[in-house]
């Protein structure tokens, strides 16, 4: 019970990275101060984003019942010969 939040939080930023590919990244990118020092890498993958409420809440429910249909379908889970 008290895994599944745990499984459900880096699921809802992967799929809200790739439902977000049509919006504008440049947002996304943290601005860096210019203090003469060379350009680091900017990992676009682990930037910190705000995703709105709707979204949020929109994402977490489809993960939710996603996995509730899984496991209320699904009788066994090895695999057939």
């Amino acid at each position: 019970m008290f895994s599944y939040p745990l499984q459900v939080h880096p699921c809802r930023n992967c799929l809200d990275k790739v439902f977000h590919l049509g919006q504008n990244d440049a947002a996304k990118v943290p601005s860096s101060a210019d203090d003469g020092e060379e350009d680091e890498e900017t990992d676009l993958d682990h930037t910190d984003t705000d995703i709105s409420a709707l979204r949020h809440t929109l994402l977490t429910s489809v993960i939710v019942v996603g996995g509730f249909a899984i496991a209320y379908v699904v009788d066994d889970l090895q695999m057939g010969k």
